[in-house]
């Protein structure tokens, strides 16, 4: 995949903080996380609520990138969010889709439930949201 052409790259630069940058490869840094963090999940997220939330932010800048309007039509971009939405499918398949959490305004992979889950994880699910989750 090669999805730094200079349009795609260039956004990239402009709209992802240099502390994330810094030692990361690029756009498909973030590609290599969200997968990574998909690949947690199905296995069973082990941390809690709060470091999901964290976790799940690689989505929201994955998401930030493939909306910028300077890429809109780069063919980087395509190819990026090809694998972006491959992986989301996979992550949707490891959530409830009965039930969410937080404000219906955020996007739908920060409201989602894991079905599985670790000790950590299902014990808040429960303490915090009431929402019992099958333990991993």
């Amino acid at each position: 995949m090669n999805n730094d052409s200079s349009a795609f790259l260039a956004a990239y630069e402009s709209l992802v903080p240099a502390s994330t940058q810094a030692g990361s490869k690029g756009p498909a840094g973030l590609l290599d996380a969200w997968r990574s963090l998909v690949d947690e999940c199905a296995e069973g997220y082990s941390f809690g609520v709060d470091e999901f939330k964290n976790d799940v932010h690689v989505r929201d800048t994955i998401e930030t990138l493939c909306m910028d309007p300077r890429v809109k039509d780069d063919p980087a971009r395509d190819e990026f969010y090809a694998r972006v939405l491959e992986a989301d499918e996979r992550f949707k398949d490891l959530v409830r889709p009965d039930v969410h959490i937080d404000s219906p305004d955020l996007p739908w992979w920060r409201r989602a439930v894991l079905k599985n889950g670790g000790d950590e994880y299902v014990e808040d699910m429960r303490s915090q949201y009431g929402i019992e989750v099958s333990p991993a």
